[in-house]
C-alpha cells in the first residue's frame, strides 16, 4: 500500500528534493516474490526525478565481520547526475572477537528478572520460545550460552548463536 514507510520518505523526498536519497532493505526485496514492489519503488523514484543505481552488498565484503546481504538503493536527482559506481568489495581482515569489548558495563547484563521476561514472553502466545538450557548468569554483549527457537510442536527451529565462554574464540552459526 502506499501507507508504507518507503512512501512517505518517498513524500518527503519530492518535497525535498535532495541531491542523493540512499536507501537500504533486505535482500530479499530484489527476489522475484517482491519483483512488483521492487519496481514500484525504483519507478517511483524515478518519477520524482532520480536516476537508481541499486545493489545487493554484504558486510562482509566492506570492513564488518557478519555476513548480511542487504540491498542498497543510490537515488541522485536526475539534473546533477554523472553516473555512479558502488564500491569494491575487499577482504577482510577483522573478525567478531576484535569488535567484541573486553569489559563490558554491568548496566549492560540483563537482570534475572529481565531475562525471564525476554526468553518467556512468547511461549503462551505463538507457541515459540527458547531452550530452557540457556543460562541466564553470563547472558550479555559479548557472551552468550547457545539458544535455540522451537516450534509450536516442540521441534528445533531456525539457527542458534554460539559465542565461547572464550572471548578469544570466534563466532559460530550451526543450523539446528
Amino acid at each position: 500500500t502506499r501507507s508504507g514507510l518507503f512512501f512517505e520518505a518517498l513524500r518527503i523526498i519530492e518535497a525535498t528534493k535532495p541531491r542523493i536519497a540512499i536507501a537500504e532493505n533486505v535482500k530479499n526485496l530484489t527476489s522475484k516474490k517482491f519483483k512488483e514492489q521492487f519496481q514500484i519503488v525504483l519507478e517511483s523514484l524515478e518519477a520524482a526525478g532520480y536516476n537508481n543505481y541499486w545493489k545487493v552488498l554484504n558486510a562482509k565484503d566492506y570492513g564488518i565481520p557478519q555476513n548480511r546481504e542487504r540491498v542498497f538503493i543510490i537515488s541522485i536527482r536526475k539534473d546533477i547526475d554523472n553516473g555512479f559506481e558502488f564500491p569494491e568489495p575487499y577482504e577482510l581482515k577483522l573478525r567478531l572477537k576484535d569488535m567484541l569489548d573486553a569489559v563490558v558495563d554491568e548496566k549492560y547484563y540483563l537482570s534475572e528478572k529481565m531475562f525471564n521476561y525476554v526468553f518467556n514472553m512468547n511461549k503462551e502466545a505463538k507457541g515459540i520460545g527458547f531452550s530452557d538450557s540457556v543460562d541466564g548468569s553470563y547472558i550479555n554483549p559479548t557472551i552468550a550460552n547457545t539458544i535455540c527457537c522451537r516450534s509450536a510442536e516442540g521441534q528445533r527451529s531456525g539457527t542458534s548463536n554460539y559465542v565461547s565462554n572464550d572471548i578469544d574464540e570466534t563466532l559460530q552459526v550451526r543450523d539446528m
